[in-house]
């Protein structure tokens, strides 16, 4: 439940004021590139694994959206969950 009390105090400003474009300059990508880049090939395979098995009954448009942000990470990272996928779906064939 929202608390008044802890509500950020009114700014007094004079001039021109416009938008900060949290978009310049920032990079989605390149700390879980990072992370991903640390993990041996056994912890790729449980990340691949997890991912699909939590991606079970999400329609295939969000799941193509959710690869391509994947994709930009690493192409490993696609290649790997697509394939968790496409396993997952052969066993509960």
């Amino acid at each position: 439940m929202e608390n008044p009390a802890f509500a950020e105090p009114s700014l007094k400003i004079s001039g021109d004021v416009d938008r900060y474009n949290h978009r310049e300059g920032n990079d989605d990508y390149g700390q879980p590139r990072a992370l991903f880049n640390l993990f041996d090939d056994g912890q790729k395979a449980r990340l691949y694994a997890n991912i699909a098995e939590s991606m079970q009954g999400v329609p295939k448009h969000i799941i193509d959206r959710q690869l391509g942000h994947f994709e930009k990470v690493h192409p490993n990272y696609t290649a790997g969950v697509r394939k968790a996928l496409a396993d997952l779906a052969e066993v509960t064939r």
